[in-house]
């Protein structure tokens, strides 16, 4: 899965939501089997996960900072040659 390396991202963006109280319980549908965010809480949260997403971070190796749309696009495209022999390994993103 080559969002598992961002999967904190999301994970603290979820978390920061909840703590600033950028989310609330009435924000949260639930019944028997199901919780989730209704519509207008969905869209706030993805709000948040895309401007955490434009944030630069830097990757293990890496000069600069990028964003993590940067770094998915680059993953994307390193796993593409790997598969088409067209790089020796292929090596997943890491924060340093």
């Amino acid at each position: 899965d080559l969002m598992e390396p961002f999967r904190h991202l999301i994970e603290r963006t979820a978390l920061a939501a909840v703590t600033r109280q950028r989310l609330s319980l009435q924000d949260f549908t639930v019944d028997s089997e199901q919780c989730w965010l209704v519509p207008a809480a969905r869209n706030r949260y993805l709000g948040l996960v895309m401007e955490r997403f434009d944030q630069p971070i830097t990757a293990l190796g890496a000069e600069q900072p990028r964003s993590v749309y940067d770094h998915l696009h680059a993953q994307n495209h390193a796993l593409i040659d790997w598969l088409r022999g067209q790089a020796p390994a292929f090596v997943g993103f890491r924060m340093r």
